[in-house]
């Protein structure tokens, strides 16, 4: 249960995890029809432990949840160490929510520094009446946990300072912007 590791504080030196994306993945409903269904539900042939992230929407839930486990994942994590996030945005109602973002957020509210950005092209599920209806990356973050001094390296020392939206993002240097 990521919400409560059985690990000792700073026991890690690196965490590596991709989550829920808070989707339709997480509908689950039992199927009266033969249309093909892919959710967790579907996918794991039932249901899930109640903690399972994979049974929440988009939503305060979701990200409760999430702040719980981020929370327990740094406390496991070693000074110095790397925490490596893998997540996606989804479209929900013809809109792209931004589940990447508050993510990126908040493991940075928590004193992780980002060291690299990646957006990684993915070919996504395109079956279903939203089949076309899909964001094409998702995002790997690489975060580290200071050690009192540099923190992975020089990258999270060479940052710069760049414009996203209404706020000022850090960033290392040679990683890509998000």
């Amino acid at each position: 249960n990521a919400l409560d590791l059985p690990f000792a504080s700073e026991t890690f030196d690196a965490v590596v995890t991709s989550p829920t994306y808070g989707n339709r993945m997480a509908d689950h409903h039992r199927a009266r029809d033969a249309s093909r269904r892919n959710t967790y539900f579907h996918a794991f042939g039932g249901a899930m432990h109640a903690d399972n992230t994979g049974l929440l929407q988009w939503g305060a839930a979701y990200r409760e949840r999430h702040t719980q486990a981020w929370s327990e994942a740094a406390r496991v994590l070693k000074r110095g160490g790397v925490f490596l996030l893998n997540v996606s945005d989804h479209i929900r109602d013809g809109r792209r929510v931004n589940v990447a973002k508050w993510h990126l957020d908040t493991v940075r509210g928590m004193g992780l520094t980002l060291c690299a950005c990646h957006a990684v092209p993915t070919p996504r599920n395109r079956y279903g009446a939203n089949g076309a209806a899909r964001c094409q990356v998702e995002y790997v973050f690489v975060f580290a946990k200071s050690d009192g001094g540099e923190t992975f390296g020089d990258l999270a020392s060479e940052t710069s300072t760049q414009n996203s939206g209404n706020e000022s993002v850090r960033t290392p240097t040679n990683a890509r912007q998000f």
